[in-house]
């Protein structure tokens, strides 16, 4: 069976589609955010002052007294609630199971799987090494204490799983959703990747180097 034609057989509503948004939405706004609670709460009991200070500038987490490692892990556990939370809901809402927003096949082709991540793995090493040649000066080693090590464990497991969520909700599972709704096989690839561009749309970058100049990369990449 082909992969969008995986979620015809099953319950496509609309407002089971929208529940489940919500539900990940919720779900990582809510036990996705106990990490940052529980330093915000004793800092608060510590010095009440730094709610105010939190306030005027909410990413600075060195307030609340943690360590870079701990921070990324902060930011990044929401993401491992969402996908789990999705992973749990998707069957009793449509009735299909989680593998069926991964792959139209009956088994996961961990094959096809690892050819892809080698080949991008390559290709960024070498635009990687490429830039690095051209413009040296753009590279800096800011951290060279032992927090470094910390900050790459938290980033190579737990990077993955907000990557996977965006894939899973966006390649998969509205892909599937929006090819039930509409019998084009376009229409779903298009209306994920501008709705994949639209949520990046808040980024810092696209301050920085304009709407219209990020936009069109980040809807190429959906």
């Amino acid at each position: 069976m082909n992969y969008l034609e995986t979620a015809l057989k099953t319950k496509n509503a609309w407002w089971r589609y929208v529940v489940i948004i919500v539900a990940v939405f919720l779900a990582s706004n809510t036990i996705g955010s106990i990490p940052l609670l529980i330093p915000y709460i004793i800092s608060l009991i510590r010095d009440p002052a730094v709610a105010g200070e939190l306030a005027k500038n909410p990413s600075d987490l060195s307030l609340l007294g943690v360590d870079p490692a701990y921070g990324l892990f902060m930011m990044l556990f929401p993401f491992l609630v969402a996908l789990l939370a999705f992973a749990l809901l998707v069957k009793p809402m449509h009735e299909r199971t989680f593998k069926t927003t991964l792959t139209g096949a009956g088994n996961f082709r961990w094959n096809h799987f690892i050819i892809s991540f080698t080949t991008w793995i390559i290709l960024s090493a070498l635009y990687l090494f490429a830039y690095m040649k051209v413009e040296p000066s753009n590279f800096v080693l800011n951290n060279t204490t032992i927090s470094l090590l910390f900050i790459s464990v938290i980033a190579l497991t737990m990077i993955p799983f907000q990557a996977g969520l965006e894939e899973v909700l966006f390649r998969g599972y509205l892909m599937q959703g929006f090819a039930a709704l509409v019998k084009f096989r376009w229409f779903p690839l298009l209306i994920t990747s501008i709705l994949f561009a639209l949520m990046h749309s808040l980024n810092p970058e696209v301050n920085e180097y304009g709407f219209f100049n990020m936009m069109p990369q980040y809807f190429m990449f959906g």
